[in-house]
């Protein structure tokens, strides 16, 4: 656009010249210089377009490594069960009593496929295991379980990480001592005469003897 105008005002103004022709005789001659165009004086230097084009391609390349850096799958679901059926969790807890010393940690995981992610366990904020996981499909189940002793209470946290230390997903578990019963069930009493007659049935011959015939 800069070029065209620059075009067309050059040429108006050598023909506006050339049509003047010389100067009357009786006239000295003048010097007439010409106005520069008012699209030439508009137009911005070619270092102000190179230095704005500059910062946006250096965004677009920023964006784009923001993009392959991120993982292209998604964690659907991750949570602590106590026990897994048919692949598939059959609760959802985030605090477990010290009676029950097995839980699970459930995933399923949203284009991995072809990638290794972890189950990082952690207690009290130290790494007490890494589990891998291959995940071999487009929608992959899995989970790790972890045996924990009554001793080991506080909370319990597991994470998901990819190839690279990228933490995905993580939740907690709460493990607590096993709370009293304030209301304990008393003690059955037997029935009275039970053991006598349990004694007495142990007691019974099986089979006694004929009397010899005289």
């Amino acid at each position: 656009m800069t070029r065209r105008v620059l075009g067309k005002g050059s040429f108006c103004l050598l023909l506006c010249t050339a049509l003047a022709g010389p100067a009357g005789a009786g006239e000295p001659e003048r010097e007439r210089t010409p106005a520069p165009p008012a699209a030439l004086a508009e137009a911005p230097p070619a270092a102000d377009e190179a230095s704005t084009a500059a910062p946006n391609a250096d965004a677009k390349q920023d964006v784009a490594l923001e993009s392959a850096a991120r993982p292209a799958g998604r964690i659907a679901r991750a949570t602590f069960t106590t026990a897994v059926v048919d692949r598939e969790p059959s609760d959802s807890i985030d605090a477990l009593d010290t009676e029950q010393t097995e839980v699970a940690f459930f995933t399923e995981l949203r284009g991995f496929t072809g990638q290794t992610l972890i189950h990082r366990w952690e207690h009290g904020g130290r790494v007490v295991a890494e589990v891998p996981v291959e995940v071999r499909g487009p929608r992959w189940r899995a989970y790790s379980t972890k045996q924990l002793d009554p001793a080991e209470t506080g909370e319990w946290t597991v994470s998901v990480v990819d190839a690279s230390g990228q933490v995905l997903e993580s939740a907690s578990l709460e493990y607590r001592e096993t709370a009293p019963d304030p209301h304990p069930a008393a003690p059955m009493a037997s029935a009275p005469g039970s053991r006598a007659r349990e004694a007495s049935e142990e007691s019974a011959p099986t089979g006694a003897p004929a009397a010899p015939s005289p």
